[in-house]
């Protein structure tokens, strides 16, 4: 399943962290007719890979693309700076 919320905590020193939630799911839901208005450029670019000979990677486009956002759930990133440090967690 897609990811659904991006944590994001910054530790301060002495001090409790601070921790932001923000919904990823506003971001699928905006990207989505994005994607949908993408549909028939993507069926012309398909069928004009396929007469080239390489159309088996464009096939596979959007079936990568949504295994990436599938996988997103989980991932863990620490963004380190010379004095700071973010965390970045999908949720």
């Amino acid at each position: 399943m897609i990811p659904m919320l991006l944590k994001i905590k910054i530790p301060r020193k002495n001090k409790q962290p601070v921790n932001l939630y923000l919904p990823l799911f506003i971001a699928w839901l905006i990207l989505l007719p994005i994607l949908i208005l993408f549909l028939p450029f993507y069926l012309v670019m398909l069928m004009i890979c396929m007469s080239k000979g390489f159309g088996r990677l464009a096939l596979l486009f959007f079936p990568m693309f949504f295994s990436i956002l599938w996988n997103l759930r989980g991932l863990k990133v620490d963004v380190k700076d010379e004095g700071h440090v973010i965390y970045l967690s999908f949720i």
